[in-house]
């Protein structure tokens, strides 16, 4: 076994993951040990579980209509499959599917971001897509240890623009590139 510097999940090293505790535990333990089912007499002692981890990625989904809600969620599902293709990231986006099933209801937005928070709060890095940062994803941005923020780049991910024949620069993959870096999320070989 690997000894570890500092968790395969969020970074953190192992001192650092004593100063967590998830909601609902009272005894403070490791926050990505934890998540894989390690007890804590394995920090520092156990190989990473994989390259990737566990990224929240958030898209503004509310619009005037359901149809462009729709469009929303089909740009944010583009956005989640780019992302995992470039990057060592395993994508978390169940607002995708939740809202394709629920109601636009006050209620259940309030759910889906209470959902959201505990999602936020375990992967504990968001990224920030689409063409501006909406009140929801301002919430989620307070919930996460890590905030990437790639709203403003594009309005939907890069493929789509490739698949309408529009070429795209190598500046914009360049700068979600040092974005994503700076929050210590690796490209994919």
């Amino acid at each position: 076994m690997a000894e570890l510097d500092t968790c395969c999940w969020c970074g953190r090293t192992r001192e650092e993951h004593w100063d967590v505790a998830p909601a609902g535990v009272t005894a403070k333990v490791p926050c990505g040990f934890l998540k894989v089912g390690f007890s804590c007499a394995h920090v520092g002692k156990i190989e990473p579980p994989a390259a990737r981890r566990p990224v929240y990625v958030a898209h503004p989904l509310n619009a005037p209509t359901a149809e462009e809600r729709e469009q929303n969620r089909q740009r944010a599902a583009r956005w989640c499959a780019w992302l995992s293709r470039r990057y060592l990231i395993a994508p978390v986006a169940d607002w995708i599917v939740l809202s394709s099933q629920w109601d636009e209801t006050a209620e259940n937005r309030a759910m889906g971001l209470e959902i959201d928070r505990v999602l936020v709060e375990l992967c504990g890095t968001i990224v920030l897509v689409g063409p501006r940062i909406s009140d929801g994803m301002r919430f989620e941005a307070e919930w996460a240890r890590v905030v990437v923020d790639l709203t403003g780049l594009l309005s939907d991910a890069p493929q789509a623009y490739a698949s309408a024949g529009f070429v795209l620069g190598p500046i914009w993959p360049e700068i979600i590139d040092e974005r994503m870096a700076a929050a210590g999320i690796g490209r994919v070989a």
